[in-house]
């Protein structure tokens, strides 16, 4: 499994508050970013979906949305969501920002980030690009 760098974890967490553990016993949320399960690569794309994200929940002040998990699965990558605000026009968006960014990756290489493509490596599919 490839993990994402703990210091673009934790920058998405410090800019992202939605992006922070969640801990479910009290609601609060900890300290430390969620984990990334894919590489460095998608970071953009992750990056960009945030910023998206922020900018649709800065209507609902008081809204609890929270990533789950964010990892690659099947060669791409797969984004966990709950609580998202319940208008249906702002989960609509929301859903379809993390659509389009799911889909994006199949053409990015997870390693760094270029022009890429599906290949089956070690019983594994992964996007990668000619070089990687």
């Amino acid at each position: 499994m490839i993990n994402i760098k703990q210091e673009l974890e934790d920058s998405l967490a410090k800019e992202f508050e939605f992006m922070n553990q969640f801990t479910r016993f009290d609601s609060s949320h900890s300290r430390f970013s969620i984990e990334c399960e894919h590489g460095d690569g998608w970071y953009n794309l992750i990056y960009n979906l945030c910023k998206k994200i922020k900018e649709e929940l800065e209507m609902y002040p008081d809204n609890e949305f929270q990533i789950l998990q964010i990892k690659e699965k099947y060669g791409f990558l797969c984004i966990y969501a709950t609580n998202i605000p319940t208008s249906p026009f702002i989960s609509t968006s929301i859903f379809d920002y993390i659509y389009e960014t799911e889909i994006k990756s199949k053409n990015i290489c997870e390693i760094c980030g270029e022009k890429g493509k599906m290949r089956y490596d070690k019983n594994w599919f992964r996007v990668r690009c000619d070089k990687c």
